[in-house]
């Protein structure tokens, strides 16, 4: 891939490094990182570049805009394209013609060289871009088999791809329209969607959630008429993490303590439902996705979107071990 205009980057590298980490290090490439057969000095027989990062060091926002830098200056002389040994002689000219021409700019073009307005001030075709260079190499540092990526801008999707593929057994690629498991992302939007009950009067945020049930879904009396909405939002009600095993026991008293509990949230989706008067998936399709334009999104998998979904990538003895204890 070629990189970006060297001007346009020399201008917006501080948002480069916003976006990747926003702490530059001091190496100068990414580790294994050669050029792509694509450049036309590749082609022409150059050796590939390879230039590793220092021991124990993260490939940074620095590491690969120098990168950037690298590639094309090689592009640059394959094209012939070369500077003038005296440059600096020109200088004192171009730098006030250049001032000129920045006083006369509109405020609005100016503005998308604003180090704080971040990557989606860029020109279009310049972001998508570094964000093909970004994901890809991010992907291969991290053995990421597939992405999917939106950016959205004003309430727009302004770019949207896939990357790699869905089923490390097969070669289904990603799509923007590929499903992914989101695991405990999506307890926030139960959350939500409980604060929207509260707002309607038809849940209480310090009142045990209890009194919505007719039949008792813990073990644990005592404990369940002191569990509240508040307790289940902050983690604070003494439920287990233990979903996979089932378990509905009480490891503290509520209130008292803070432990992650995914088993907390699986109780609060089954009050929601208890109190609304049907399925959990149906309540937060109607409350929350379809409000939103999230047509595809939901806790049960349509059958038209099966062939959608990205298969996991962990190996068959992995969830073996979800047996002896949680996996996070």
């Amino acid at each position: 891939m070629q990189p970006p205009r060297a001007s346009a980057w020399s201008v917006r590298c501080s948002n480069f490094e916003i976006f990747m980490d926003r702490v530059p290090e001091k190496s100068q490439s990414m580790a294994g990182l050669t050029l792509r057969a694509g450049h036309r000095a590749a082609r022409a027989g150059s050796r590939p570049v390879d230039r590793p990062c220092k021991k124990g060091n993260d490939p940074s926002a620095a590491a690969l805009f120098s990168e950037y830098r690298h590639q094309r200056s090689i592009w640059r002389e394959s094209k012939g394209i070369s500077r003038p040994d005296r440059a600096g002689q020109s200088w004192p000219i171009l730098a006030m013609i250049l001032l000129a021409v920045l006083c006369l700019l509109p405020h609005s073009v100016r503005a998308q060289s604003d180090p704080e307005a971040g990557m989606i001030a860029w020109p279009r075709a310049e972001m998508r871009h570094a964000l093909d260079y970004l994901v890809e190499r991010r992907m291969q540092e991290l053995g990421v088999p597939g992405v999917a990526l939106a950016v959205v801008s004003d309430g727009r999707i302004v770019y949207e791809k896939g990357y790699g593929i869905a089923d490390t057994d097969g070669d289904q690629p990603v799509t923007p329209n590929t499903l992914f498991e989101v695991g405990g992302l999506g307890l926030p939007l139960e959350a939500y969607a409980a604060m929207l009950m509260v707002r309607e009067r038809k849940m209480s945020l310090d009142e045990p959630l209890s009194q919505y049930l007719e039949t008792p879904w813990l073990p644990n009396r005592e404990a369940s008429r002191q569990i509240t909405l508040r307790h289940v939002l902050a983690h604070r009600s003494g439920l287990s993490d233990r979903v996979r095993l089932g378990s509905r026991g009480i490891d503290f008293e509520p209130g008292t303590n803070f432990r992650y509990s995914g088993m907390g949230y699986v109780y609060l989706a089954h009050v929601m439902s208890e109190i609304e008067g049907m399925p959990f998936d149906r309540l937060m399709r109607q409350k929350l996705f379809r409000p939103l334009g999230m047509s595809s999104s939901g806790y049960v998998i349509p059958e038209g979107l099966v062939n959608e979904v990205a298969r996991g990538h962990h190996a068959l003895w992995v969830p073996i071990l979800a047996f002896a204890g949680p996996m996070v």
